[in-house]
């Protein structure tokens, strides 16, 4: 830009500020001398997702911004592109196919909205004009890298924290998110976003695009993770294996927030009196809880809610800020999602409950599980065993870590022991616990099992290895300890 383009430019500039000085003593006003701060452009007004281009184009209307001035800034940012672009091919060339131009034209832009976005829209414009679109690209484009590494650590904290449920659409997002992190290159295509997020959260995020989004939901989900961390594992899966069954799908399958079912059926249980570790509701436990807040007015609900939040957050002795306040704000949603749930009759659907069952003559046997491990315990015994080659090995590890049933049907799912380990496995069980694992399987595959005859082969498809192995198990096993393992099956009340 030569000289007298440049005493242009800052007679431009001067001019503009004059202008937002007078547009600012015009919009301000306040009692006894007090100044309020109106400035024409609040960031609500602005396209979060082209932001940069928005600020200068409502500057423009509001007079705050001259027609040289923009082409001035668009004449920047197509210097900044040509810098960008030799970075781009290592000094060799200054062209590059239209639509590699495009991806560092919208990366660029990327970088100086996310230098600009925490801003006031003021201080934005003001920045634009004092230290130029390369200085700004430059502080995005290290704000951009330094939340990659916070993302990097934050995706090592989640990892750390999930809760040993194999389901499906989470490990494959979490794959997705640590192969994307293992590649992004902001520089070239800080928008780059191309992977599919299936585990969804239980609070949505808005206005978020790029590495913003991933940061907040990594955030989140570690937040999501923490609560559920709280619960016994096992409380955990039995709401999903009630939840499917109406889909008749394999829990594993389902896209479902764990931490909303959780926190949903642990704000029942307290409402009832009983313990948020609990989660095992009946369908009679949810009749009580809305016929008990349909009674309620909203001022008797508010205090109720106040109490019941209180009561479970003293349950989960969580320490983090973070996720305290993500839990108040996901509980007052809950709470409030229910209140008008019952006033209006849907009650039944927020809540996932024990389907009741017709009373049967004679004898029950009263199953009762309590010795589960932590979940840093079950994470550390299935990775040795997945480790581990040798079979009696294997036995000897689960014999000496794991005393629940439950841990048991929850290590198969994780898939550390191989297919020709069943054999053995099964055969080193109790009668009981192998009329547990039989009671475990989806009920229709129980049914179907029990309504073959002796001579046929078990007419089914398992879901998983370990389904069929067990009921191949069972068929070959002989007439008397089959017979034994289904009268404890018969008996048995879980």
């Amino acid at each position: 830009m030569n000289t007298a383009n440049t005493a242009g430019m800052r007679t431009e500039k001067d001019a503009r500020e004059l202008a937002m000085r007078d547009v600012l003593k015009k919009n301000a006003a306040g009692d006894g001398g007090e100044v309020v701060s109106s400035f024409p452009i609040t960031t609500e007004q602005l396209d979060p997702n082209r932001y940069t281009q928005a600020l200068l184009a409502a500057a423009r209307e509001k007079g705050l911004l001259s027609d040289t001035q923009q082409q001035a800034f668009g004449n920047d940012l197509l210097q900044l592109l040509a810098v960008v672009t030799r970075r781009y091919t290592r000094e060799k060339s200054s062209s590059v196919p239209v639509g590699v131009a495009e991806m560092l034209f919208a990366s660029a832009l990327y970088c100086i909205d996310y230098c600009l976005k925490p801003l006031s829209p003021q201080r934005g414009l003001e920045l634009l004009e004092t230290e130029g679109v390369a200085q700004l690209y430059a502080r995005g484009l290290w704000e951009i890298n330094r939340q990659l590494r916070r993302c990097k650590l934050l995706l090592l904290q989640v990892e750390k924290t999930e809760v040993p449920l194999p389901l499906i659409c989470y490990g494959e997002t979490m794959d997705q998110i640590s192969d994307f992190l293992s590649i992004y290159r902001p520089e070239v295509d800080a928008l780059a976003l191309d992977f599919s997020i299936d585990y969804p959260l239980y609070l949505p995020l808005e206005r978020l695009w790029g590495i913003a989004y991933l940061t907040e939901y990594l955030k989140a989900l570690l937040c999501e993770n923490r609560v559920c961390g709280r619960f016994p594992r096992r409380e955990i899966a039995g709401l999903l294996s009630q939840y499917s069954r109406p889909y008749g799908l394999p829990w594993q399958s389902l896209g479902v927030n764990l931490f909303e079912i959780t926190l949903t059926n642990a704000l029942g249980a307290v409402w009832l009196g009983r313990s948020p570790m609990e989660l095992s509701l009946s369908e009679e436990d949810g009749r009580v809880l809305a016929a008990q807040l349909a009674s309620l007015d909203k001022e008797g609900f508010q205090l109720q809610a106040t109490q019941v939040y209180k009561q479970l957050r003293e349950a989960l002795q969580i320490t983090s800020q973070e996720t305290l306040a993500y839990l108040r704000k996901a509980a007052a949603s809950i709470c409030r999602r229910l209140y008008h749930s019952a006033k209006t009759g849907e009650f039944a659907v927020w809540f996932i409950c024990r389907k009741e069952q017709p009373e049967a003559m004679g004898q029950k046997l009263y199953f009762q599980d309590d010795n589960t491990v932590s979940n840093a315990v079950f994470c550390r015994i299935a990775e040795e065993i997945s480790r581990e080659e040798d079979m009696e090995k294997k036995l000897a590890i689960l014999s000496g870590g794991i005393h629940s049933i439950y841990d048991l049907a929850d290590l198969l799912e994780t898939g550390c022991f191989w297919t020709e380990d069943y054999p053995a496995l099964f055969a080193s069980l109790g009668d009981l616990e192998l009329a547990v694992l039989l009671r475990l399987l989806p009920q229709e595959e129980q049914e179907r099992f029990l309504a073959r005859t002796p001579a046929e082969e078990p007419p089914m498809e398992p879901e998983k290895d370990w389904d069929q192995a067990l009921l191949r198990y069972l068929d070959g096993a002989g007439a008397e300890r089959l017979e034994q393992v289904l009268s404890i099956y018969g008996m048995l009340e879980m």
